[in-house]
């Protein structure tokens, strides 16, 4: 990572109530306390890109032990276990213990958020992706050709102002200006090919929120 993210969320230490805090990945220095992590040599190895997610510095009112488990629940990115290596007045710092598989996933959001904050506003709502989970459920409005019906569909792209969604079969419904509920968020048919249509929802993705592993 060229510079560390700051990352919004809250955190839990050792099943306590949730605390507020911020927080932001950063390389772990020679001079730093090192949990027992027999595997931690190998893995960092193998995967140049696991240093960046050595250590997390998190900014909270939260308390919590050395050596105590915790797991930090950051916007955008999901819960990162771990355990606390150090305290000071602003916070604590947390060791994540991570499989692979999740270590490479928040690599690359980490990635993707880093972009993406230097991105203009017309960039950021310009940009369309494919997201993680792409089965939605489409319920055409009462005021439709067909009542209420409700259709299988799978996304195609997705927008912060909209999606293109495959739908499983053809419907008369499925027409210019026809309001619907694409999973949960309200939207409206702005163009109909065959059985594919595009969608305008009614309230943008904010940049917060708008990311691949999202769920209409």
């Amino acid at each position: 990572m060229d510079a560390p993210t700051i990352l919004s969320g809250r955190i839990m230490v050792a099943d306590g109530p949730e605390f507020a805090c911020t927080a932001q990945f950063t390389e772990l220095k020679a001079d730093d306390p090192q949990p027992n992590d027999r595997h931690a040599n190998d893995r960092h190895a193998n995967d140049p890109q696991a240093n960046d997610l050595q250590t997390l510095t998190v900014f909270t009112q939260a308390p919590g032990q050395l050596l105590a488990e915790a797991v930090c629940y950051l916007d955008g990115i999901g819960a990162v276990p771990g355990r606390i290596t150090a305290r000071n007045p602003d916070g604590l710092t947390l060791h994540p213990t991570l499989n692979e598989e999740r270590r490479k996933r928040i690599t690359a959001r980490l990635a993707w958020k880093t972009t993406r904050a230097g991105w203009t506003t017309e960039q950021r709502e310009a940009l369309r992706l494919v997201p993680e989970h792409r089965e939605v459920q489409v319920r055409f409005a009462d005021d439709a050709i067909t009542t209420g019906e409700m259709l299988h569909g799978e996304i195609l792209d997705l927008s912060r102002t909209g999606a293109k969604i495959q739908l499983f079969r053809a419907t008369p419904a499925a027409i210019v200006g026809a309001a619907v509920t694409a999973g949960k968020r309200f939207a409206t048919v702005v163009r109909v090919e065959d059985t594919v249509i595009a969608i305008r929802f009614r309230l943008p993705f904010s940049d917060e929120t708008f990311n691949a592993s999202l769920v209409l």
